[in-house]
């Protein structure tokens, strides 16, 4: 399986631009819930940190790595 890191910047660009909240993203948030789910999206624990500095809300449960 293939496993992808995703690093602050693109989460929050993410969440920013294709908000969860509107309906027409819907699809997009799914798919990368459930490639959370499956593992194959993971990040490193400094990506929590500048996340959460930064103000921005990412609600996936994202596995972590190092």
């Amino acid at each position: 399986m293939t496993k992808y890191c995703i690093d602050s910047d693109s989460l929050m660009y993410f969440n920013r631009h294709y908000p969860a909240t509107k309906k027409m993203f819907t699809p997009i948030w799914g798919r990368f819930f459930q490639m959370v789910s499956e593992g194959q999206i993971v990040a490193p624990d400094e990506v929590f940190k500048e996340v959460e500095e930064s103000g921005d809300s990412i609600q996936a449960p994202i596995p972590t790595i190092i």
